[in-house]
């Protein structure tokens, strides 16, 4: 007969320990339980009013659709009549429509014909005006030759200066032509072949009388006592001997000394300070030293330009700004400053 074995205290431990853990966990198991079935009850109720709640909005939403049925029923019945009423007014205004058309073309017809004619009247007119015109021109182009013919003719048996042509007849009556009989064109074109560039530089005072003479003698015989020939001589030089003197102030701004013959040709001037003299130079860099031999004062004049009449000699002075200095070439006469000006860009007085 087997003996039965005993439990060792360790093993009736754990078994206790299980049965206790089964225990707690039946427990657990058993809220859980519970709850989950009072969850689904609540779940229910809120679905039977769930089921209420929808069936009343349904009752609601089918008599809304039928209000709403109605009132579309209503509104298609308008919608009807209305287009009937718009088909109506669409006929008429085709209707219209089609008469304006037709009298839009009438009158676009009405209107070409009358473009036509005024077109001609025009075309007609113009023709007259131009035969007239034409007629008018000669009649007056021959009266106006008369006039100048017996002018001349006057001039002629008042006055027997001439011209001596120091510009030559040929030239003068080529820059009278070329200017359209301009009197301000010729003036100003004139006087460049009058007076040489170096001339154009001076003040008036210092010009050749002769030419003078000769320059207002000349407008005389083109222009009559049409024009104030003197005033308008003086101006024209003016501007010619402004324009003159801002080309070479540039210089003189730029390079220092500056000299200029009677026929514009020009030259520069450094300064020797052992010999205390201005040496002459054809370049601004005072690398090409000119031929020269002859001092006045303290210029030394080149060999090549002795016998040009006038050399006029261009600087900068502190105290008078730019100044000319007029000096005879080959006398040595010397006129210091005669025409100075503070700034380049005030107006010239002769």
């Amino acid at each position: 007969m087997e003996v039965e074995k005993e439990w060792s205290p360790e093993f009736r431990q754990k078994i206790l320990k299980s049965f206790k853990n089964c225990s707690y966990e039946g427990h657990k198991i058993s809220q859980e339980y519970k709850q989950l079935v009072k969850t689904v009850s609540n779940l229910e109720d809120e679905h039977a009013n769930s089921i209420k709640a929808l069936n009343v909005e349904m009752e609601t939403l089918k008599n809304q659709l039928f209000e709403k049925d109605q009132k579309i029923e209503k509104l298609i019945d308008a919608a009807k009549f209305q287009n009937e009423t718009h088909e109506k007014k669409i006929k008429l205004f085709e209707e219209k429509k089609q008469s304006l058309e037709k009298s839009v073309e009438s009158l676009t017809q009405k209107l070409e014909q009358e473009k036509e004619k005024t077109e001609n009247v025009e075309k007609e007119a113009e023709k007259k005006f131009e035969t007239w015109k034409n007629e008018y021109q000669k009649n007056h182009d021959s009266i106006i030759n008369k006039q100048k013919q017996l002018i001349k003719k006057i001039c002629e048996k008042t006055d027997e200066k001439k011209p001596l042509w120091l510009v030559p007849k040929n030239v003068c009556d080529a820059i009278y032509q070329s200017h359209q009989k301009s009197f301000d064109l010729f003036i100003s074109s004139y006087i460049k072949e009058l007076f040489s560039l170096g001339e154009l530089i001076l003040p008036q005072i210092k010009l050749n009388r002769k030419k003078i003479e000769e320059a207002l003698t000349v407008l005389k015989l083109y222009f009559y006592n049409s024009f104030n020939n003197k005033k308008a001589l003086e101006e024209a030089l003016k501007k010619e001997r402004s324009e003159t003197r801002q080309f070479f102030y540039q210089k003189v701004q730029k390079n220092g000394i500056i000299a200029i013959n009677k026929i514009g040709e020009y030259y520069f001037y450094g300064f020797d300070s052992v010999g205390r003299k201005f040496i002459p130079f054809k370049d601004s860099q005072f690398t090409e030293p000119m031929n020269a031999s002859i001092l006045h004062g303290k210029y030394v004049i080149p060999d090549e330009y002795r016998d040009y009449g006038f050399i006029l000699i261009i600087h900068i002075s502190p105290a008078n700004g730019i100044c000319h200095n007029y000096l005879h070439a080959e006398s040595g006469y010397l006129e210091e400053n005669i025409h100075a000006v503070s700034k380049i860009e005030k107006k010239e007085k002769v």
